[in-house]
């Protein structure tokens, strides 16, 4: 069994399309993001998978969506505490 499941290929003859992809490119450039702030618009805070950010499978894009939000978060706790 060990030997079978060592040696056994999986041969990939296509894809299910973009409506099955779990992931695609594209989202706001992130030259266009400082500090997970856009650096088009004052205040106005990006995160997680809207930007132009991909993991590979196995929940990287979900750690990075919530990484990139408590970042953002803390940002926007930060700025906020400088002003007052």
């Amino acid at each position: 069994m060990a030997s079978f499941a060592k040696n056994w290929k999986l041969i990939i003859t296509g894809t299910k399309g973009f409506d099955f992809a779990q992931i695609t490119n594209g989202g706001i450039p992130l030259n266009e993001i400082h500090n997970y702030q856009s650096t088009k618009m004052d205040n106005l805070y990006i995160c997680g998978e809207i930007l132009d950010k991909q993991f590979p499978c196995g929940g990287f894009n979900l750690d990075f969506a919530w990484q990139s939000g408590i970042k953002t978060a803390n940002r926007i706790v930060e700025k906020k505490n400088d002003t007052n």
